[in-house]
Protein backbone atom coordinates (compact mmCIF):
# COMPACT_ATOMS: atom_id res chain seq x y z
CA UNK A 1 0.00 0.00 0.00
CA UNK A 2 1.52 3.37 -0.88
CA UNK A 3 -0.10 5.20 1.97
CA UNK A 4 1.90 2.92 4.35
CA UNK A 5 5.01 3.12 2.84
CA UNK A 6 7.79 5.52 4.45
CA UNK A 7 8.68 7.94 2.86
CA UNK A 8 12.58 8.30 2.01
CA UNK A 9 13.30 11.74 0.61
CA UNK A 10 10.53 14.98 1.09
CA UNK A 11 9.53 14.23 -2.99
CA UNK A 12 7.92 11.53 -1.53
CA UNK A 13 6.29 12.51 1.75
CA UNK A 14 4.54 15.37 -0.72
CA UNK A 15 3.21 12.80 -2.67
CA UNK A 16 2.40 10.72 -0.13
CA UNK A 17 0.55 13.38 1.78
CA UNK A 18 -1.08 14.42 -1.62
CA UNK A 19 -1.88 10.92 -1.96
CA UNK A 20 -3.33 10.74 1.04
CA UNK A 21 -5.48 14.34 0.26
CA UNK A 22 -6.73 12.62 -2.73
CA UNK A 23 -8.54 9.69 -1.19
CA UNK A 24 -9.95 11.81 1.58
CA UNK A 25 -11.39 13.88 -1.00
CA UNK A 26 -12.62 10.69 -2.83
CA UNK A 27 -14.22 9.55 0.01
CA UNK A 28 -16.21 12.34 0.90
CA UNK A 29 -17.56 12.64 -2.76
CA UNK A 30 -18.40 9.21 -2.53
CA UNK A 31 -20.70 9.79 1.01
CA UNK A 32 -22.01 12.98 -1.01
CA UNK A 33 -23.10 10.91 -4.07
CA UNK A 34 -24.47 7.93 -2.20
CA UNK A 35 -27.03 10.42 0.66
CA UNK A 36 -27.93 12.04 -3.09
CA UNK A 37 -28.68 8.82 -4.53
CA UNK A 38 -30.29 8.24 -1.64
CA UNK A 39 -32.25 11.08 -1.59
CA UNK A 40 -33.30 10.85 -4.95
CA UNK A 41 -34.74 7.19 -4.13
CA UNK A 42 -37.02 8.76 -1.25
CA UNK A 43 -38.21 11.28 -3.81
CA UNK A 44 -39.22 8.86 -6.22
CA UNK A 45 -41.30 7.22 -3.67
CA UNK A 46 -42.63 9.86 -2.70
CA UNK A 47 -43.55 10.82 -6.61
CA UNK A 48 -45.01 7.52 -7.10
CA UNK A 49 -47.35 7.85 -4.57
CA UNK A 50 -48.31 11.67 -5.15
CA UNK A 51 -48.81 9.65 -8.66
CA UNK A 52 -51.36 6.98 -7.37
CA UNK A 53 -53.19 9.57 -5.35
CA UNK A 54 -53.73 11.92 -8.23
CA UNK A 55 -54.71 8.74 -10.49
CA UNK A 56 -57.15 7.78 -7.94
CA UNK A 57 -58.36 11.72 -7.98
CA UNK A 58 -58.95 11.90 -11.55
CA UNK A 59 -60.41 8.49 -11.60
CA UNK A 60 -62.93 9.20 -8.93
CA UNK A 61 -63.75 13.09 -10.58
CA UNK A 62 -64.32 11.28 -14.18
CA UNK A 63 -66.77 8.55 -13.02
CA UNK A 64 -70.24 9.50 -13.53
CA UNK A 65 -72.07 9.78 -10.05
CA UNK A 66 -75.36 8.37 -8.64
CA UNK A 67 -77.77 11.11 -8.42
CA UNK A 68 -80.73 8.55 -7.61
CA UNK A 69 -82.78 9.92 -9.68
CA UNK A 70 -84.52 7.90 -13.00
CA UNK A 71 -85.31 10.75 -15.26
CA UNK A 72 -83.77 14.09 -14.80
CA UNK A 73 -86.33 16.12 -16.87
CA UNK A 74 -88.24 17.08 -13.81
CA UNK A 75 -91.97 15.05 -14.78
CA UNK A 76 -92.99 12.48 -12.61
CA UNK A 77 -92.99 8.91 -14.08
CA UNK A 78 -95.25 5.81 -13.32
CA UNK A 79 -93.82 3.00 -12.55
CA UNK A 80 -95.39 -0.35 -13.35
CA UNK A 81 -92.29 -2.92 -13.28
CA UNK A 82 -93.17 -5.38 -10.60
CA UNK A 83 -89.44 -4.74 -9.58
CA UNK A 84 -90.94 -0.81 -8.36
CA UNK A 85 -93.86 -1.88 -7.19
Amino acid sequence: DLLSKIPSNVTEEHLILTLQEYVHREARYFGALTEMQASLVLQNIYCERLRAQLFAKEKKDNTPKATGKLDVDGLPRCLTADEFV
